[in-house]
C-alpha cells in the first residue's frame, strides 16, 4: 500500500491557497488499531504505516525531502500506534536498531 493512502487533502481553501494540503486521515488509521479494516490488506497497511513514518522521521532528522503534513506530535504517536498494532495482529517483529 502506498503511503499515500494514508493522507488526505485536508485545504479547505479558506486562506486562500487553493493547493493540495496533505494530511493522516485519522480515522483510517484508528480503524486499522481497533481491528483489520474492511478492503485493506492488513500486511500492505503495515508496509505503508512503515514508509509513512519513515519519511516524517527522517525528514525531522535531515529536515530534507518530500513529507506530509504530520507535524502534529498526536499524529505522529497514532502512525506509531497503528504501526504496532497491525504488527502485533499479524505477528510481526521490528526490531528498531538491527546492525
Amino acid at each position: 500500500m502506498s503511503p499515500i493512502v494514508l493522507l488526505e487533502d485536508i485545504n479547505d481553501g479558506a486562506d486562500g491557497w487553493n493547493g493540495v494540503v496533505l494530511g493522516l486521515r485519522g480515522d483510517f488509521v484508528r480503524s486499522a488499531i481497533v481491528k483489520p479494516v474492511e478492503g485493506t490488506d492488513d500486511l500492505e497497511l503495515l508496509l505503508g504505516l512503515a514508509q509513512l513514518l519513515r519519511r516524517e522521521l527522517q525528514f525531522t532528522v535531515t529536515s530534507s525531502g518530500q513529507r506530509a503534513e504530520i507535524s502534529d506530535t498526536a499524529d505522529q504517536r497514532l502512525l506509531f500506534r497503528a504501526l504496532h498494532r497491525v504488527c502485533r495482529r499479524n505477528r510481526v517483529v521490528i526490531t528498531p536498531f538491527e546492525y
